[in-house]
């Protein structure tokens, strides 16, 4: 109303107010008055940027999601993978004709496709269904349809995931049934890290289907390159149809390195399937525990979260000492964890002359009861000048630029919800020679006070987290996700950095892990510095995976921030080198990464279908099950099911009247028009 008053006064003063102004008739000057009042009023609505605001109804089709299990299992069991895949395209274009279509495959991963390999190496259903009730949260979804075997050997029980479904599954039968003659190794298992001479087990499930009454050979060989040496052999003598037992094998571990073994079982029996009959394990040696030495001031829950994360990794031992217990001698330890020191006694002292003379690695967790200036003199990395005996309540901030290790920017972003941290109070001055991972964080502001900081690579690695109660983040940390996992990932990370030796090397080359699955893709890390030890990536660098049998893969690295990095994608089995290269100042570097990638054998292990749960699955959703020469009759049940319709959704969207364009013209009609009248009358 505002704006049309406001072109009224401006069309009064212009043409009412304003008599000098001639005009042949009063007609034309009430003419001109309206299209001022018009354009005016126009213009000041078009300056408030008003949005529009219009409803409308939309119609969804009710829709189907067809999950296709992509495993190798279905793959082997289907006379024609070809023709199976165009009888399942065929059936979703005839459903249609009254459903939205949707087609996903689950297997190694849960991906959208209409496409099918069915070669993937594992089997999870439950992730699958779990997709699928996640979808119907969102959509008009009526049904879903499961194609599989039923045999899973990834994920929980899919029975388990069923019982939320808001509509019906239905399932078709894929597979054979038919019990076969078959000797196998249901699972064979190891620890995955052992020490130079010392003995350890293999434990191997046997398994035996109709072969009542026959002797297994079973036997455990060390596979290197192309051949093995057999080690150690055991038998069973199988009793009943369906037969299964336990063997153990005590091996003594050998010289430091990734090391692969291989159980095999064999009888006089013709069997069908022979791919089940070894499993591979992989046990990587290690010369012998590094020792961790945590020192504190006293009781405290930080130091049971230390320890229940260090016990988890067998590469390390941990040892405890009070200030008023510490033994001093730091030779035999690979790093050194203080709590809530140093303080401002004798023994202190002796703890901070030992750690600056032994240039043993350090990582320092403060606290209310820190002596700034003793911790000042304990490191170079940090200097707080307290201003008095409190501590403020700080949360994580994360820093994108930090790259001393491989963090997850999802564990990141996750960490900035954890409870706070009680860290000293007073000015920060920070050392260049760090990186900082999180920055402390005061209620929603973000400060550039470091809270967790690392050394860069030199003489002595060091490490301080500002602040204590870091056991809240690991309680916090189950109570979101039911794991410790971002939590131990994190300080098991800080602790490997610490404590792996530095051999000041300037290039180093690193994996993603000592052992992946063949169905795992393989990243290879290197890293460059310069003669001041910071890190930089100027140069190109190349990469080449070399197999125990002589294949060589070339590779150049891609270089991110200040690392490189490199996605191998997938390798067959077997023990590997990367040999990275580079040049740089005219001086070639060279550094290499030992590794070894497992097959996976989850899909072969089992091949007999479970049609029992496909049936069970269907039942308990009020679905059905059909077999895979019986999709038309699936798509006509699915095609005349009444209660399918469609549903009419209210919209409602908004625009700035801005983006009107006709109000643009109309503008300029009225203004061109009311120019043409002043012309024409002789008002110009």
């Amino acid at each position: 109303m505002l704006c049309i008053l406001l072109g009224l006064i401006y069309a009064t003063v212009l043409y009412v107010r304003d008599r000098r102004l001639v005009l042949p008739s009063n007609i034309l000057r009430y003419a001109l008055f309206l299209l001022r009042s018009i354009s005016v009023a126009v213009i000041a609505i078009l300056l408030l940027e008003p949005y529009l605001r219009s409803a409308y109804n939309e119609e969804i089709r009710p829709e189907i999601v067809i999950l296709q299990d992509n495993s190798s299992s279905v793959g082997v069991a289907l006379e024609s993978p070809e023709t199976y895949s165009n009888g399942l395209r065929q059936f979703a274009q005839k459903l249609d004709s009254k459903y939205d279509v949707s087609v996903y495959t689950i297997g190694d991963e849960w991906s959208s496709s209409d496409t099918f390999s069915l070669n993937e190496q594992s089997t999870d259903l439950s992730t699958g269904l779990d997709n699928v009730r996640q979808l119907g949260k969102y959509g008009n979804i009526v049904a879903s349809v499961l194609l599989s075997d039923g045999i899973y050997n990834a994920g929980e029980n899919p029975e388990y995931r069923v019982k939320d479904l808001s509509f019906p599954l239905y399932t078709v039968a894929l597979g054979d049934t038919t019990p076969q003659v078959d000797a196998r190794v249901t699972k064979a298992v190891s620890n995955k890290i052992v020490f130079a001479g010392d003995q350890f087990v293999i434990k191997a499930d046997i398994a035996a289907s109709l072969m009542d009454g026959e002797l297994l050979n079973i036997k455990v060989v060390s596979l290197r390159g192309n051949g093995s040496a057999p080690l150690k052999s055991s038998s069973l003598k199988v009793e009943g149809n369906t037969f299964s037992d336990e063997v153990e094998f005590i091996l003594t571990a050998g010289s430091p390195g990734i090391q692969r073994y291989q159980i095999e079982v064999t009888s006089s029996r013709e069997e069908t399937n022979s791919e089940n009959n070894t499993y591979e394990v992989i046990v990587e040696v290690l010369d012998a525990q590094q020792k961790i030495l945590l020192v504190s001031k006293g009781p405290h829950p930080d130091i049971s979260a230390i320890r229940a994360t260090v016990d988890n990794n067998k590469n390390y031992e941990l040892e405890l000492y009070s200030i008023e217990e510490y033994p001093g001698n730091l030779k035999e330890y690979s790093l050194v964890i203080t709590h809530g020191l140093p303080g401002n006694t004798a023994k202190d002292q002796q703890l901070i002359n030992d750690i600056k003379q032994t240039a043993v690695p350090v990582l320092i967790i403060t606290g209310e009861s820190v002596m700034a200036n003793k911790l000042n003199e304990l490191q170079s990395l940090l200097k707080i000048n307290a201003k008095n005996s409190g501590g403020n309540k700080v949360t994580t901030s994360g820093n994108k630029g930090f790259n001393l290790f491989e963090f997850d920017e999802a564990d990141v972003a996750a960490m900035a919800s954890y409870p706070p941290l009680t860290a000293p109070y007073g000015d920060y001055n920070v050392s260049g020679a760090v990186q900082i991972l999180f920055f402390q964080k005061v209620g929603s502001v973000s400060t550039n006070m470091p809270l967790v900081m690392y050394s860069q690579p030199g003489r002595q690695k060091s490490a301080i987290i500002c602040g204590e109660n870091i056991w809240r983040w690991r309680m916090y940390n189950y109570l979101q996700d039911g794991n410790h996992d971002i939590f131990d990932k994190w300080l098991d990370k800080s602790i490997q950095y610490l404590a792996t030796k530095d051999d000041n090397k300037q290039f180093r080359v690193s994996t993603s892990s000592n052992v992946i699955q063949a169905n795992e893709r393989l990243e290879v890390f290197a890293e460059l510095y310069n003669e001041a030890f910071e890190p930089i990536n100027t140069p190109e660098a190349s990469c080449e995976i070399i197999a125990d049998d002589g294949t060589t893969y070339p590779f150049t690295f891609s270089k991110t921030g200040t690392r490189y990095n490199l996605n191998a994608g997938f390798l067959p089995p077997g023990n590997y080198t990367a040999i990275g290269k580079t040049t740089y100042n005219q001086k070639q570097f060279v550094d290499s990464a030992s590794f070894s990638v497992k097959e996976v054998q989850l899909e072969t292990a089992v091949t007999v279908a479970n049609h029992r749960l496909m049936f069970k699955l269907a039942s308990e959703t009020g679905g059905s099950m059909f077999y895979a020469n019986q999709l038309d009759l699936l798509a006509d049940e699915l095609l005349n099911e009444e209660s399918a319709k469609p549903i009419l959704l209210e919209r409602i969207s908004t625009r700035s009247i801005l983006n009107l364009q006709w109000l643009l013209y109309l503008i300029i009609l009225l203004l061109a028009v009311e120019w043409f009248i002043r012309k024409w009358s002789g008002g110009y």
